[in-house]
């Protein structure tokens, strides 16, 4: 499968950046980069696949391998899995991980990558509607096995 190229942050002002700039300093990258553009706000992501430009207002974030992208909901409790083309792949839920388990009280979080990990693993800091401090590890995009680990 073709992955997706040059993903880029649009901003407010129409500026474009790349994802995870090469910066030792990313406070001070991004402060220099609002002073310079006055940009001030993140309103999508922009990015190519096959030879054409997509965008997105939902601002995914690229799957470290360029796989796809994922963004997560207004209310944090799915993450939406978008092919490199913007069509949803899959949506990921609060995952049921011990009976007392309330997905539907639950939160997924923001989607990370861990850096150095595996260029497929995404994370997110949230609660299974019973405990608050889980970290959901979604680590097989095909099939989407989920499991937690404390913190």
């Amino acid at each position: 499968m073709d992955k997706l190229q040059d993903p880029f942050e649009v901003w407010d002002n129409g500026a474009l950046t790349p994802f995870y700039p090469a910066t030792e300093d990313i406070v001070t990258w991004l402060t220099d980069f609002f002073m310079r553009t006055g940009a001030r706000k993140r309103v999508g992501t922009q990015w190519t696949y096959q030879g054409k430009k997509y965008q997105s207002e939902n601002c995914p974030i690229p799957i470290p391998d360029h796989s796809g992208l994922v963004y997560p909901t207004q209310d944090l409790k799915k993450w939406i899995v978008l092919n490199p083309d913007s069509t949803i792949k899959f949506t990921i839920q609060v995952p049921k991980i011990s009976p007392e388990s309330s997905p539907e009280k639950g939160e997924l979080g923001q989607p990370q990558h861990k850096r150095g990990g595996p260029p497929y693993i995404m994370y997110g800091e949230g609660s299974d509607g019973d405990r608050n401090d889980c970290r959901f590890f979604f680590e097989d995009p095909e099939e989407c096995l989920a499991f937690i680990s404390r913190k």
